[in-house]
């Protein structure tokens, strides 16, 4: 199964993806790199900067998605480009990540757009006979 892939047809000006994942964790980390690859190749980042983030919500729908926005907020407040991330999920969906990339360097970085949220719209998140798959549309 691969992480994640875009899906065409969906929108016109936006980004679509779907992504995978054969438990929870492994499904925030692809939805992490889907929208990571839709702002940076993440090739071009380093890791000389990690950020934990702990978030809580006992909708997992909810979770993803300010899981997702948390990784805008990080773009846009503090100028993080991510290169890789590792997810933990606990109990009634208690996520802690850990970040790794560095600060925006455009003299380095290969910046693919600027995506400015998530969206509501085709977003989904459930459980597929043995894996988790999540479709979400991001704004940019």
């Amino acid at each position: 199964m691969k992480p994640f892939e875009y899906l065409e047809g969906i929108t016109d000006a936006d980004y679509a993806f779907k992504a995978y994942g054969k438990n929870l964790n492994e499904l925030f980390v692809n939805s992490a790199m889907a929208l990571n690859s839709a702002m940076v190749k993440s090739e071009s980042v380093g890791e000389t900067v990690v950020k934990e983030i702990v978030l809580e919500n006992d909708v997992v729908e909810k979770l993803l998605f300010e899981f997702l926005e948390e990784i805008i907020f990080l773009k846009d407040a503090e100028s993080l480009m991510m290169n890789s991330v590792k997810v933990e999920i606990s109990g009634t969906y208690k996520l802690k990540a850990v970040f790794y990339g560095e600060e925006l360097n455009l003299d380095k970085h290969e910046v693919v757009t600027d995506v400015k949220s998530v969206t509501y719209h085709h977003y989904k998140v459930e459980k597929v006979n043995d894996h988790w798959e999540a479709t979400f549309v991001v704004d940019v």
